[in-house]
């Protein structure tokens, strides 16, 4: 017995013993360091940030700190190199220690993906994340690991991704993202002032309108010749010398800001093209009003490739560009196509919406004429961010959908200038982990992200998610649900979803109330928007809260239900993060909203009395003879009664 239980010991030595030569420890907890960073001889700043990053998160861990040298010192080291230019980055080991490679970025990217990968470390958001406390910090042996995204660049355009390290962490490269050296710099960077919309920057009314109405667009047989400020009106893209001075101020836009990869040479954002009889033969040649876009935009791409051989022009397939043309775009000129008219409550392979049909043919034909074609996706209700909006499914496979389609970038756009929307930390992590691999499947990935930021409420968070896929769908003789679309949304949302959502949410609130206050203030915004959805729907039933109502059903405890939304919700607006309503309109008007709320939030029923019991000098009234006069009545107690006139709201 004691000759087994010794061979058992033996044993299990070895098999330790063989474990621990397939694997390789960078660190372990209360050991001496035998393990360097190594960035051989760069100054390239996103490689010296990678080796930061790494070095502080392993310490978090395992409390260990590995010093950064710039030459190998012998023993395991951990070696950050720098190979190319993209995003791409490969993960090695051997006995000798970690080799990371990348680009600028890629080599971040590829730190983070060890972290992730084998830390176990998640960031969730730009406020929480998930840092787990290890023994030791391990890698296995003979890993040969290549990863590369499927879109060159990847904007998850959340508010919350306005903080460059939570976008690095995460992989978002584009220029929303103020990005700075040391994440590696921005994709695709455009110049400054030529962003987006910039006929008006190329060809300035201010300076042409009066003296050269020409150069603006004809409409009902005249040249327009008032501009909006906030709505630039289109110039008149044939005419020759709207072409040289678009040129020449595009050529100036390159020389003032040299180091940005493109500029915007893209329509002002409104419907006024210009409809005189050259620009309507163009048109009517290329069978879309992209025709005289195309041909402007390739004539200035011409001339910027003869000075900036490197730079891009990028314009927009928006509205009524959005069709495409028979001439194709140069092959410096880049298209970004824009969504804003789909049916979200469909994915684009399976919507039958008569808009989303044409969107997807739209693309499609868009990836024939160019191999450089992007997206502006909208993945949010604009109109009240912070509505349950119905669009998961679509938003999830759309992305697979443009990676098919050949598109080289893609933006999605959500809730970008503030706090507020439904759901949206998850959404943002999703997309951008999406942007990268669109075949990750999505429903691990939500489950990973609910029990890392939600904790013991996940199971609740997760119903909700799988609720608001399913919500009803629009078909295609429904109104279009699009980003947009407040009120053919309104009619999905239904009082029963809302009553169900919100004893989800009051169930993921009970479940963590012993949990840190990190995941308690998830749990709270993460209520927002079905607690601010819900309050608005009864502000409707509720707006006159100073009169006192009829007993019809129980509108005391509504009122009360009433109060106690506004009160959530108002707790949540004053916590101290940037929220918004909408994107403008109520998005600017947030003291209006405020004062709403703290109307409501004291609002208390005034139950009537009998006016049969009630004496007429009991009653408290005003506007005798105006609005009520006193009435003969048998049945009051003094033989008077109020009767009002039935004149006014009042």
């Amino acid at each position: 017995m004691c000759r087994m239980c010794l061979l058992g010991l033996v044993l299990l030595s070895a098999l330790s013993c063989l474990a621990s030569n397939r694997s390789l420890v960078l660190a372990e907890r209360g050991k001496a360091v035998d393990c360097t960073i190594v960035i051989p001889g760069t100054n390239c700043p996103s490689v010296v940030y990678a080796a930061h990053e790494f070095r502080d998160f392993v310490r978090r861990q395992v409390g260990v700190e590995l010093p950064i040298t710039e030459r190998d010192m012998g023993g395991k080291s951990v070696v950050l190199k720098m190979v190319g230019s993209g995003d791409a980055f490969r993960i090695r080991t051997s006995t000798d220690g970690l080799e990371v490679c990348g680009g600028p970025r890629g080599i971040l990217y590829g730190a983070y993906e060890v972290l992730e990968t084998y830390g176990g470390i998640r960031w969730f958001s730009s406020r929480y994340s998930v840092v787990p406390q290890l023994n030791s910090f391990a890698l296995p042996l003979g890993l040969d690991v290549t990863s590369r995204p499927a879109f060159q660049c990847r904007s998850s355009y959340y508010y919350d991704a306005l903080d460059p390290d939570f976008a690095a962490r995460i992989r978002c490269n584009a220029s929303d993202h103020r990005l700075q050296p040391r994440h590696g710099g921005a994709c695709g960077r455009m110049g400054k002032g030529m962003g987006s919309h910039t006929f008006s920057a190329l060809v300035p009314f201010s300076w042409y309108g009066k003296i050269h109405p020409e150069y603006f667009c004809l409409r009902d047989g005249k040249r327009q010749t008032h501009a909006d400020p906030d709505r630039h009106l289109q110039p008149c893209l044939t005419n020759p010398d709207v072409i040289k001075i678009a040129t020449e101020n595009l050529l100036k836009a390159i020389e003032r800001d040299p180091t940005a990869d493109a500029y915007s040479v893209s329509q002002n954002d409104n419907l006024q093209y210009c409809m005189c009889e050259r620009c309507a033969a163009v048109d009517r040649e290329e069978g879309s009003h992209a025709g005289t876009l195309i041909r402007f935009v390739n004539a200035l791409a011409e001339a910027v490739e003869r000075k900036y051989p490197d730079k891009t022009i990028k314009t927009l397939a928006y509205q009524y560009t959005r069709k495409p043309p028979k001439t194709s775009p140069r092959k410096n000129v880049s298209v970004l196509y824009c969504t804003i008219e789909c049916d979200f409550s469909h994915p684009l392979r399976t919507g039958r919406h008569p808009d989303t049909i044409s969107i997807m043919r739209d693309l499609q034909g868009w990836s024939k004429l160019s191999r450089r074609v992007e997206i502006w996706d909208y993945v949010t209700q604009f109109s009240a961010y912070y509505m349950p909006f119905a669009n998961l499914e679509a938003e999830v496979d759309n992305i697979k959908f443009y990676r098919d389609c050949g598109v080289t970038s893609l933006l999605a756009q959500g809730c970008y200038n503030g706090y507020g929307a439904d759901l949206e930390e998850l959404r943002c992590w999703l997309l951008a982990k999406l942007m990268w691999n669109p075949d990750r499947d999505e429903f691990t990935l939500v489950d990973e992200f609910c029990r890392g930021y939600y904790g013991k409420a996940a199971p609740y968070v997760r119903q909700y998610y799988d609720m608001l896929r399913k919500c009803p769908r629009t078909d295609i003789d429904y109104k279009l649900d699009c980003c947009y679309s407040k009120d053919v949304h309104l009619e999905l949302i239904s009082d029963e979803f809302l009553e169900a959502a919100r004893g989800l949410w009051r169930q993921a609130e009970a479940a963590v109330v012993d949990e840190s206050w990190q995941i308690r203030e998830n749990v709270r915004n993460g209520a927002f928007g079905v607690d601010c959805t819900c309050y608005r729907r009864a502000e409707d039933r509720f707006k006159d809260i100073g009169f006192s109502f009829r007993r019809e059903g129980d509108v005391v405890g509504d009122l009360r239900r009433y109060s106690e939304l506004a009160r959530r919700v108002r707790a949540t607006m004053r916590s101290g993060r940037k929220i918004l309503i909408a994107d403008g309109g109520l998005g600017s008007k947030v003291q209006d909203f405020m004062a709403g709320l703290d109307r409501a939030v004291v609002a208390r029923p005034r139950e009537p009395k009998d006016s049969v019991l009630m004496g007429a000098d009991e009653l408290e009234t005003s506007g005798i003879g105006t609005w009520c006069d006193f009435v003969a009545d048998a049945g009051a107690k003094d033989g008077r009664a109020l009767k009002f006139r039935n004149n006014g709201w009042d």
